[in-house]
């Protein structure tokens, strides 16, 4: 469906960093009324309720989106209801709030409170926006140094409720955080990479995709993390459940299950110091 003409951005990647030169003037005409206009919003209910995940992107690009997101928070997330038992998931990126005053990115973290009442909402931030949204939240030198931390503490000021979360993703590695969790990842690094332009989104849609697959957070944030942080950490989890069975269950595991469970270990270490640079 389509609200308009389209916009366009141009990426000039460098050694050093990228220009963005953009065409962005048709985004200024998506607004509410104009939904209503093309859509309708028993069409818009119809549509959304047969999605298991929705997306609110671009906000710095659009004008108009925080009083779009106001108009769904009052209309047509109260009437989707769950899918299978769980609630919809809601991924939200800013994308640059720079170009915003502090003033608007205010407003419009405070409606994502509001949507979070229906839908688990998910914030996707890179360290720069990150950054900006603390500096909103008027923490300046008080907002944590940890990214995880950070991550935590803007799920709970944002009130994004026990489904939500907040992840924080870099060059070097992620960090998220829910109402339940908070995990954090390393890697991996292309220190040289032919182009950055999208790499967040790719990432976001990983993580927004376990998410909504109901992956536990840690699981999540790994969607794009190396082979060689992936599997040890999965398999570091067949040793602790070993040691519960024993300690906390009085299970007797036999021969079997110990070599079994030191094989899946021998085996990740051997994969672990035997994988390439990129896996």
């Amino acid at each position: 469906l389509s609200l308009g003409e389209p916009a366009h951005t141009t990426a000039l990647e460098f050694g050093d960093g990228k220009v963005m030169l953009g065409n962005l003037a048709p985004l200024a005409e998506v607004t509410w009324e104009r939904i209503v206009e093309r859509v309708g919003v028993e069409r818009l209910v119809g549509l959304w309720a047969a999605a298991d995940l929705l997306g609110a992107l671009n906000w710095t690009m659009l004008p108009h989106l925080t009083e779009i997101w106001r108009h769904l928070a009052a209309e047509v997330l109260p009437r989707l209801g769950s899918v299978g038992g769980r609630r919809r998931g809601l991924f939200v990126d800013l994308a640059d709030p720079r170009k915003r005053s502090a003033e608007d990115l205010l407003e419009a973290l405070g409606v994502l409170g509001d949507m979070s009442a229906h839908v688990d909402v998910m914030l996707g931030l890179n360290i720069s926006e990150a950054e900006q949204v603390a500096r909103a939240l008027g923490w300046g030198e008080g907002a944590p140094g940890d990214r995880a931390e950070l991550a935590a503490r803007l799920c709970r000021e944002l009130r994004l409720g026990p489904g939500g979360a907040v992840v924080i993703h870099s060059r070097e590695g992620s960090s998220a955080a829910s109402g339940e969790a908070v995990a954090r990842f390393a890697g991996p690094l292309t220190p040289s990479p032919k182009i950055s332009t999208g790499a967040g989104d790719h990432f976001n849609a990983g993580f927004a995709a376990g998410r909504v697959l109901g992956w536990p957070l840690e699981i999540a944030a790994l969607l794009l993390a190396p082979l060689t942080v992936v599997q040890p950490c999965l398999a570091s989890g067949l040793v602790v459940l070993l040691w519960l069975g024993v300690t906390r269950l009085g299970e007797r595991p036999g021969t079997r299950e110990y070599l079994a469970v030191a094989a899946i270990v021998a085996g990740v270490a051997g994969v672990a110091w035997a994988a390439p640079d990129r896996t």
